[in-house]
């Protein structure tokens, strides 16, 4: 009688799953129950954002074009006042390099004020006669539209008439507008070949709102240049 074959079964041992856990999602991510209607419903109580409304958008604009004027004209204010004091500190330097040339070429000079600026003029001992100096930087200058210039002569006795040469003076007397002369070149201010000078007071003004300048000398010294304050 055949043997019987035992049948061996290997049953493997498979490992005890795990049961998952279970993690409740929050309560703001949770669909709501009650359907399509119900998510309609929460979806609609959720703020969305929001942009800038067209009347606000027209306030900004306003605002930065205010702004943006105000700084072009505090710009051009600025512009004016340095070329104010540009045609101080140049006066300022010619009349010093004057005076120098004066004493250098033992020749009389004097200054005069025209309708548009200023010029240097020359004594011609020969002729006794004064003669426009057409060299720079002594030739004619224009002043910078706005700006006007006032000469008042501190002592007339060493004024234009203490040469003794004929002609009328323009611009020399006490507190006039310079410019207003147009008769004979005659200065309005003596530099003389000893050094000295008219003593002398030059208001540059501007025609818009701001301070001017002022030049002066008592006829020894050097020739000032200040700011005259508002």
């Amino acid at each position: 009688m055949p043997a019987r074959s035992a049948t061996k079964t290997c049953k493997r041992e498979s490992a005890p799953r795990s049961k998952a856990r279970h993690v409740e999602a929050p309560a703001c991510l949770r669909r709501p129950r009650g359907g399509c209607a119900a998510f309609a419903d929460f979806a609609a109580l959720r703020p969305l954002p929001q942009g800038f409304t067209l009347l606000e958008v027209l306030v900004v604009l306003f605002v930065v074009a205010i702004m943006a004027g105000i700084a072009v004209m505090q710009i051009g204010s600025r512009d004016r006042d340095r070329q104010l004091e540009t045609e101080a500190r140049r006066l300022q330097h010619a009349m010093e390099l004057t005076r120098n040339e004066a004493v250098l070429s033992a020749t009389e000079w004097g200054l005069q004020f025209t309708a548009e600026g200023y010029r240097f003029l020359r004594l011609d001992q020969d002729e006794g006669r004064w003669e426009e100096v057409t060299t720079l930087p002594w030739r004619e200058h224009a002043l910078r539209s706005g700006i006007e210039a006032r000469l008042r002569i501190e002592d007339r006795s060493r004024g234009p008439d203490a040469l003794g040469t004929s002609g009328r003076s323009a611009g020399s007397g006490s507190g006039s507008r310079a410019g207003t002369g147009s008769g004979p070149r005659r200065p309005g201010m003596l530099i003389l070949s000893s050094g000295e000078m008219t003593p002398f007071r030059i208001d540059l003004m501007p025609e818009w709102a701001g301070p001017g300048w002022r030049l002066s000398s008592d006829g020894f010294g050097k020739v000032s240049a200040e700011r005259i304050p508002i």
